[in-house]
C-alpha cells in the first residue's frame, strides 16, 4: 500500500483494454468512521469524475446508506462489540461518526451528480451462509473477547491506518475469518469486473484493511484473462492528520 504524507494511503488507478475500449478503475482506500474522511473522499470524487461509483458494501447496506444520505432515516450508535471497539480506537485519531462519513460522502456526491451507485458485496443472506460455514460459535466468542482486549493494547500514536491493520490482524488470527474475508473480496472482484465490462471509468471505495488483497486479486484475474493492466499510484489529496 502506497503511503502518502502523514502515513495515509493513496489510491491506485488500474487501466486496461477490454472489448476494444480502454477502461479505468480508481480504487480508493478509506478509514470508515473518521469524520475527516468525508471531505477527503469528496475531493477524490471531484478529481476523478467517475461514470459510476462502486462501494464494497452489500445491497442492503447501500439501500440504508442512500436513505440516510437523503435524510430519510436517522442512525444511532454502533451496537456490536466489534464496531464499538473499532470506533473507540478511531476516536483517538479524530472525530468519529456512524455510518461511515466516507461512504456517506460518496453516496451524496453520486446522488448530486446523478451518477449510478453500485454495491459490490454479497447480500446479507449470502454473507450469513459463508460466515456460518467458516466461523463457529466458539470462534465468534473468542473474537469478541479479543476485540475487548484491543482497547488495552498500545496503538500507533499518529497513524489510524496502522491501528486498523493491527485490529484486523487480531481478528484474522481467529479461525475462519480469513476464509470469510477472502470469499467476500473474491465476490467483490467478480462484481467489479462485471460492471467494468460495460463502463469506461469508475471509482471504487474499499476499506484500508481489504484494499491490497482486492487489488492483488483483481490484477490476477485480469492477467489470467490475457489482459495486461497498467497500475498508476495516485497520492492522497491531503494527508490524514490527527484532529
Amino acid at each position: 500500500m502506497m503511503r502518502g504524507p502523514g502515513g495515509y494511503p493513496g489510491s491506485k488507478k488500474i487501466i486496461f483494454r477490454s472489448g476494444g475500449t480502454e477502461r479505468i478503475i480508481i480504487i480508493i482506500p478509506y478509514v470508515k468512521g473518521l469524520v475527516s474522511e468525508g471531505e477527503r473522499i469528496e475531493e477524490f470524487m471531484r478529481r476523478s469524475l467517475p461514470q459510476t461509483v462502486l462501494l464494497h458494501i452489500s445491497p442492503e447496506e447501500m439501500e440504508g446508506l442512500i436513505e440516510y444520505a437523503d435524510g430519510k432515516v436517522r442512525v444511532g450508535d454502533p451496537e456490536s462489540v466489534s464496531d464499538s471497539v473499532y470506533f473507540a480506537v478511531l476516536s483517538q485519531y479524530g472525530k468519529v461518526s456512524f455510518p461511515s462519513p466516507a461512504l456517506t460522502s460518496a453516496v451524496r456526491y453520486a446522488r448530486r451528480k446523478n451518477i449510478p451507485l453500485e454495491a459490490l458485496d454479497m447480500t446479507e443472506e449470502m454473507f450469513t451462509e459463508v460466515y456460518l460455514k467458516h466461523v463457529g460459535y466458539l470462534a465468534h466468542l473468542r473474537k469478541e473477547r479479543r476485540m475487548r482486549r484491543i482497547l488495552r493494547m498500545a496503538l500507533p500514536g499518529e497513524d489510524p491506518v496502522e491501528a486498523l491493520l493491527l485490529i484486523d490482524r487480531e481478528i484474522m488470527r481467529q479461525r475462519g475469518y480469513k476464509e470469510v474475508e477472502r470469499a467476500r473480496v473474491a465476490w467483490q472482484v467478480d462484481r467489479t469486473l462485471e460492471y467494468m465490462s460495460r463502463l469506461d471509468k469508475a471509482v471504487l471505495l474499499q476499506e484500508v484493511e481489504r484494499v491490497d488483497e482486492m487489488i492483488s486479486m483483481l490484477l490476477k484475474r485480469l492477467r489470467s484473462s490475457g489482459i495486461k493492466p497498467r497500475v498508476t499510484l495516485i497520492p492522497p489529496p491531503y494527508p490524514l492528520q490527527k484532529e
